[in-house]
């Protein structure tokens, strides 16, 4: 039994409608659709507007995928027929396009592509996606970007990608340097506090680190493929790729099977940055790929940091131009996340402390202020953190809430409250990220 048949006698393949009204398409679905642009030789933008402003190129409620293909294979020839009436061949088919003769060819493109499906049918699965620009689920963040891609695959859950969880991109050289490691380790464990999404590319050195301490900090990875969902390059990173398909997410404009290409890398880089607020060079050579992202982010509008290094070391010459150009240095973590703060600033996105963390006590280990006075322990909470403020004022919220747990047990819920409550009655002011006594 070929693929499409499989497809066609499991009812989780047919195509339902959506729970909002523009009954997004599901992952075979959006394949075809990828591979009918290419064989048409038009953009997939034009056919995800078509999808978007025509209701009846959209699929029918329980309309089997075979049926669909082939309606929406016969409207987009009518939809172009004016223009492919001028044209001599009809794209790589070759073939001749009258009016009359429309039908034919959509069934003729129609089986060509079939074939195409079906000697890739093991990438058929359940365990990949496809989502179109205009519908809810797409990272809204890529929509802002010039080139923004028309349609993207992903692997795993891209639910933190369209809420309002921010995105930090680090890259860097292949070659990472004991040096790069540690600058990824001190922030990836500090940011560990925090609600953020950190992109980077799978690739060799600072992208595989970022990647690996980002799943030891239990924040949500997001690797962006220079090639299909369905492969993994390098492949020695297969494994690490799968832990974030579980936790995160693994995003491609290309189709599944497709393996990396030299062209696929710098479309790739622009992803990385599109996704994100602000975009760290780690380490970086001369004429390192991590500069083209760097140029992305930009041209984006999004921030860029750049790791001052050595003056004589290699992998940090491509950095310290940048600073030389005009890019902010990385000096701390502080000092990032108050760059990212600012990013979020005037926007739906923010930066938010964890209510969970590895640091918190557990329940039946904590100070219940309910089974004691609970305006007592807010009170004493407040004199704790006004002390430590008088000490060293000017502190952020990590930083805080670390030297007052050192006294005490303190629930991380319970502190945020004590600040906001301090805020508000003027015992203390926000300024950046920092909190001073007023």
């Amino acid at each position: 039994m070929n693929a499409l048949n499989v497809i066609n006698s499991n009812p989780d393949w047919n195509l339902q409608a959506a729970a909002d009204e523009l009954h997004c398409l599901n992952f075979v679905a959006g394949t075809y659709l990828c591979l009918l642009a290419q064989v048409l030789q038009i953009s997939r933008r034009n056919l995800t507007i078509l999808i978007k402003n025509c209701p009846d190129m959209r699929p029918a409620k329980a309309e089997l995928l075979q049926n669909w293909c082939l309606r929406f294979t016969d409207s987009v020839l009518l939809y172009y027929e004016a223009e492919w009436q001028k044209r001599a061949t009809f794209s790589r088919l070759n073939l001749l396009y009258k009016a009359k003769e429309r039908f034919a060819a959509a069934e003729t493109i129609f089986h060509y592509i079939i074939r195409i499906l079906n000697n890739n049918s093991s990438y058929l699965t359940a365990d990949l996606h496809f989502v179109m620009d205009f519908e809810p689920t797409f990272p809204p963040l890529l929509k802002e970007i010039s080139a923004a891609p028309a349609c993207i695959f992903y692997a795993g859950n891209i639910t933190s990608l369209h809420s309002t969880v921010p995105g930090l991109a680090i890259v860097g050289s292949r070659k990472m340097t004991p040096y790069g490691e540690r600058v990824i380790k001190e922030l990836i464990t500090y940011l560990s506090f925090y609600k953020i999404n950190i992109v980077s590319g799978l690739a060799y050195g600072c992208d595989i680190t970022a990647h690996r301490y980002t799943l030891a900090a239990n924040l949500t990875p997001i690797a962006v493929l220079p090639n299909g969902c369905g492969e993994c390059y390098p492949v020695k990173h297969r494994d690490i790729l799968q832990e974030i398909i579980l936790r995160g997410a693994a995003i491609s404009e290309f189709l599944p099977w497709e393996k990396a290409k030299p062209q696929y890398f710098a479309a790739r880089n622009r992803l990385i940055s599109g996704l994100c607020q602000v975009t760290l060079i780690v380490e970086a050579a001369k004429s390192s790929g991590s500069l083209i992202t760097a140029n992305f982010a930009s041209d984006q509008g999004r921030e860029v940091l750049a790791v001052p290094g050595a003056v004589n070391q290699a992998f940090s010459c491509g950095c310290n131009n940048l600073i030389a150009e005009g890019c902010p240095p990385y000096l701390s973590p502080e000092s990032l996340l108050e760059h990212l703060q600012a990013s979020c600033r005037y926007t739906s996105y923010k930066l938010e402390m964890k209510i969970q963390n590895k640091i918190v006590v557990e329940p039946q280990e904590k100070n219940a202020p309910a089974e004691a006075d609970e305006k007592l322990f807010a009170d004493k909470l407040a004199a704790e953190i006004q002390q430590k403020l008088q000490l060293n004022n000017g502190m952020v919220q990590e930083e805080l809430y670390r030297v007052c747990s050192q006294a005490q047990k303190i629930n991380l819920e319970d502190f945020l409250i004590t600040l906001e409550k301090m805020k508000l009655t003027g015992k203390i002011k926000m300024t950046g990220l920092r909190y001073y006594l007023t």
